[in-house]
This record gives C-alpha cells, sequence and structure tokens, in this order.
C-alpha cells in the first residue's frame, strides 16, 4: 500500500476511512490483499489504535473489506453492487438529514421510477403486476394491524418492484442501495391521514394493467408530491 500522509485533524476517523477507501476504489488494492495490521496503520497515519479501529468498521459497513480473526484485514470481492454499496452507505451516513437531502432524494425517485414506468408500458410485465398485488395484500394486512414498521418495508418493497420494470441492473442496484435512506425518509414523512399511499398503490396497480401511459406517470407523481408536501411541513 502506498505511504498515506499523517492525519492532523479532527476528523481522523472520517480521514482514515476516506483515504484506505480510495486507494482501494482506485485499484491501488485488488481483491483479497492484505492491508496493513491495526498497528501499522495507527504508525502510519500517526493515530491512536482506536482511531483505527474505528476507520475499518466504515470500510467494513460499506462493504469493502472484511476482517478475519487472527488472519487479517481484506479487501473484499469487487463487484457492481461493491461500489453501489459504498456510494449508498456514504449518501446514508454522510449527507445531512435535513429537508433539501429529502427532497433531493425524492426526485431522485421520481426521474427513476418515471423511467420504470415508460419502459413497462414499452415492455408489460404480467409478472410484475403479480408481485405489486402480492404486496399490496400484504401491506393491507399490516394496515388492519396498525404496523406502520412493517407497512413501511413493504412500501418501499412496492417501489423496488416497480423499478425492476426497468430490467436494468444499474438502476435496480442503485434504487435498492437506497433503501437505508428511503426508510428514514418514509419514517419521517408518515402522513396524519395513515396509509393513504395504499390507495395510490392500488390506483398504481389499475393504471398499470390498463396500459394507462398517461395515469401512471401522473400517479407517481402525485403520490411523491404528496410526501414532499410532508417533508416542506417538518
Amino acid at each position: 500500500m502506498e505511504h498515506v500522509t499523517p492525519v492532523d485533524t479532527i476528523s481522523r476517523t472520517e480521514h482514515i476511512a476516506k483515504e484506505l477507501e480510495r486507494i482501494i476504489l482506485n485499484g491501488e488494492m485488488q481483491e483479497d490483499d492484505r492491508l496493513p495490521t491495526q498497528n501499522e496503520l495507527a504508525q502510519q497515519f500517526n493515530v491512536g489504535s482506536r482511531t483505527v479501529r474505528e476507520a475499518l468498521k466504515k470500510l467494513e459497513t460499506k462493504g469493502l473489506i472484511y476482517i478475519q480473526q487472527g488472519k487479517g484485514i481484506f479487501v473484499k470481492k469487487k463487484n457492481f453492487d461493491f461500489y453501489l454499496e459504498s456510494i449508498a452507505s456514504t449518501i446514508s451516513s454522510e449527507l445531512p438529514r435535513d429537508k433539501k437531502v429529502l427532497l433531493d432524494l425524492t426526485k431522485t425517485r421520481e426521474i427513476i421510477e418515471l423511467f420504470a414506468i415508460s419502459e413497462y408500458m414499452h415492455h408489460p410485465s404480467s409478472d410484475i403486476v403479480n408481485q405489486l398485488e402480492a404486496i399490496i395484500q400484504h401491506m393491507e394486512k399490516e394496515k388492519n394491524n396498525g404496523s406502520q414498521k412493517n407497512y413501511r418495508n413493504l412500501d418501499i418493497q412496492f417501489h423496488q418492484t416497480l423499478v425492476c420494470c426497468t430490467n436494468n441492473q444499474i438502476l435496480i442496484s442503485f434504487y435498492r442501495h437506497l433503501t437505508n435512506l428511503m426508510l428514514f425518509s418514509t419514517s419521517k414523512t408518515e402522513r396524519p391521514e395513515s396509509f393513504q399511499g395504499l390507495k395510490e398503490h392500488k390506483e398504481l396497480i389499475i393504471a398499470l394493467k390498463n396500459m394507462d401511459a398517461s395515469r401512471a406517470p401522473s400517479l407517481i407523481k402525485e403520490h411523491l408530491e404528496h410526501t414532499n408536501e410532508t417533508i416542506r411541513s417538518l
């Protein structure tokens, strides 16, 4: 591993994590390469071992490394999900959880989901519709049980399934890796008229079945605009 500059800033853990992440992602270290030991890293960065452990924990959470007790610290296999997991983890952990970020997230969702609707209209899939209807049934059950948490998880699953209409593995993986941030968003934007999203989802399924290329996108925009209204009121 190349020489690294000692750290003298307050956010030492963040600096070390970013430096090691850069070295891994730019190809200077390959799959299963062993990183220096914690003590060696502490010496290179001129910090304590606790700071190094915290930095390594961040990398492990991002899926960049794996630690084998008694053997060492190694670079994980690099595939497409490897990079997306790192990006999504950075978005979830480093961006401020404020209105602007939540509104940006909703806009990102709108762009992806409108593309998914467009792709469905060109390549309709009864399998996707069946999956969406099955999720709706579970959502109704959780609504009757009054379980907001389970309902939110199913709501995310509904939208993830919709994005599968794109048949685009990059978008599907990216959307899936944003789940944690999306769950944070929905937990902050539950509307007073609890479970209204269920009605909107049902209407969307009808529009998909009818191949209504005008109504379906409008429903997505309407659904996400309700979310935006709640975010703005926070």
